[in-house]
C-alpha cells in the first residue's frame, strides 16, 4: 500500500516553546501524531515510536483566515451520544467542521488538523475529531469510511453493509464468537482502499466497542466480498447478485458523512464506488434477526 502517510493533529493552543510533544498512533493505515494523550486511541498507539518532539517549523501555528466562511454543508452526526448539526466549509487551503462551540480545521491535502477553538470543558472534542473531522481528512487522500461491520475470513476480509439496527454489529460479532475460525474486524465503521483491488486499512477506533475488543493490527486486508443488509421477509436468510449500478449506489449510500464532501472529493468517491462494483463481489443480503438464521447465515459464508 506504500509509504505510510503521516497526519499531524493539533488539540492543544501553540505556545512560544519551539518544541511540541506528539503521540503517535496508527489508524485507517495513516500514522496520527497528536499533541494530546487521548483514552480513546489507547489501542491504536505505536509503542515503537512512543512520544516525538516536533520543531515549530514542521507543527506551526496555523493562520486560519475565516472571516469568509459560510457552512456549505450540513449533515446530522453523533456527537456526545447525540444526533447533532455538523456543518463544513470551505476557507482558504482546507476546511472547517463546526459542531456547536467546537471548530476544526482541516488543510485540504488531509495531512494537518487543527482545533481553531478551545471550549471549557467541552466533552465533545474526542467524538468530533475521530468522526467527522478524520473521516474528512481521510477522505481527502482517498481513504474512505464505510458504515459497516467486518470479518476475516481465511486472510481476506468480508463487509456487511447496512443501516443502523440492521444487524452489522451483530452479524460481525456472532460470526467472531469464541472459537469460530473468523475475527471480528470492525464493528461499525470500516476504512477501505482502492489498491488495484478493495482493501480495509484497519484499525479504526470501533466506538461501541471496549478497548480490549478493538482490531489493532495495522496490516491491510483485501476485501473479499461485500454484502449490502436488507430486511428479511423469509424464515432464512436470501443473498442475491447486485448489478454494478446498483452496487455503486450501495456503496456511495454507505459510505460515512459524505453529504459533507465538497465537489472535488464527491467526483473521487463516485469513481472510487464504481471501481469497487467493477472490482469486488458485491451481494444484497436479507436475513430474519433470528438465532438460527445467524447459523444459517455462518455456513452460507463459510461456503462461500
Amino acid at each position: 500500500m506504500g509509504p505510510t502517510p503521516a497526519v499531524f493533529v493539533r488539540l492543544t493552543p501553540a505556545q512560544e516553546n519551539p518544541d511540541t510533544v506528539v503521540r503517535a498512533y496508527r489508524i485507517a493505515g495513516c500514522r496520527l501524531w497528536i499533541d494530546a494523550c487521548l483514552t480513546a486511541l489507547d489501542a491504536f498507539r505505536e509503542p515503537r515510536l512512543q512520544t516525538k518532539k516536533f520543531s515549530s517549523q514542521v507543527m506551526p501555528k496555523v493562520a486560519v483566515d475565516d472571516t469568509d466562511f459560510t457552512a456549505q454543508r450540513q449533515v446530522q452526526g453523533w456527537v456526545g451520544g447525540v444526533r447533532q448539526a455538523v456543518r463544513c466549509g470551505r476557507v482558504a487551503d482546507g476546511y472547517i467542521i463546526q459542531s456547536g462551540a467546537l471548530r476544526f480545521f482541516v488543510r485540504d491535502d488531509g495531512k494537518w488538523i487543527e482545533l481553531l477553538d478551545h471550549p471549557e470543558g467541552d466533552a465533545n472534542m474526542t467524538d468530533l475529531l475521530l468522526g467527522p473531522v478524520l473521516v474528512l481528512a481521510l477522505a481527502l487522500q482517498q481513504r474512505w469510511c464505510l458504515h459497516g461491520g467486518a470479518v476475516i475470513q481465511r486472510g481476506a476480509a468480508i463487509v456487511f453493509l447496512g443501516e443502523s439496527g440492521f444487524g452489522k454489529s451483530t452479524i460481525a460479532a456472532w460470526l467472531s464468537a469464541p472459537n469460530s475460525a473468523m475475527q471480528r474486524l470492525a464493528d461499525d465503521v470500516v476504512p477501505v482502499a482502492m489498491n488495484e483491488l478493495l482493501h480495509c486499512l484497519p484499525p479504526f477506533p470501533q466506538f461501541n466497542l471496549p478497548l480490549a475488543q478493538q482490531y489493532a493490527d495495522t496490516t491491510p486486508v483485501a476485501v473479499d466480498q461485500i454484502f449490502v443488509l436488507e430486511p428479511g421477509s423469509e424464515r432464512i436468510p436470501v443473498t442475491r447478485e447486485v448489478p454494478a449500478g446498483a452496487a455503486t449506489l450501495a456503496v456511495a449510500r454507505h459510505t460515512l458523512l459524505a453529504r459533507l464532501f465538497p465537489q472535488s472529493v464527491l467526483v473521487r468517491h463516485l469513481k472510487f464506488c464504481a471501481q469497487v462494483a467493477e472490482k469486488t463481489p458485491v451481494k444484497a443480503l436479507a436475513y430474519p434477526h433470528t438465532e438460527g438464521s445467524l447459523d444459517m447465515l455462518k455456513q452460507i459464508i463459510e461456503r462461500d
